[in-house]
């Protein structure tokens, strides 16, 4: 799971108010404790950061759901921050591409000149998710 902002991609505000936003949700696992001593205690990792974003891992279901309920309440509970959880493979990323053009074998001025727009030379691009380069598609 991981914590974002929506209102902020970058999630700069998010980590700057991981602190408090903590401190809310110790004072719920506080309260849940007292409430049901015996009962199963949520237990979840909050250590990773991913893009500023803090990602948390729940030891179990009883976990997720119970931080769900914790974020749920305090989601807007701070000016200009408006948090919720989602699956760690929702953080939000900005889109980027890298193509590399060796300067001894392209003139990189003919194959821009090539393409007139750049939606047809995007068309043609494969993106691996696991690794920031861009490769030229195939059709493999």
């Amino acid at each position: 799971m991981a914590l974002v902002d929506d209102l902020h991609d970058d999630g700069h505000l998010l980590s700057k108010k991981w602190e408090e936003i903590e401190v809310k949700v110790a004072g719920m696992i506080a309260e849940r404790l007292s409430a049901v001593p015996n009962g199963p205690i949520p237990s979840f990792d909050s250590s990773d950061m991913v893009r500023k974003h803090r990602v948390i891992k729940c030891d179990d279901s009883l976990s997720r759901s119970f931080l769900a309920e914790c974020i749920d309440k305090i989601e807007n509970a701070w000016d200009g921050l408006s948090i919720r959880l989602v699956h760690a493979r929702e953080i939000p990323r900005r889109p980027r591409a890298r193509i590399w053009l060796p300067k001894e074998q392209t003139d990189q001025g003919k194959v821009l000149s090539l393409v007139d727009d750049t939606s047809k030379l995007l068309d043609d691009l494969v993106i691996d998710d696991k690794t920031p380069d861009v490769t030229l598609n195939t059709g493999a």
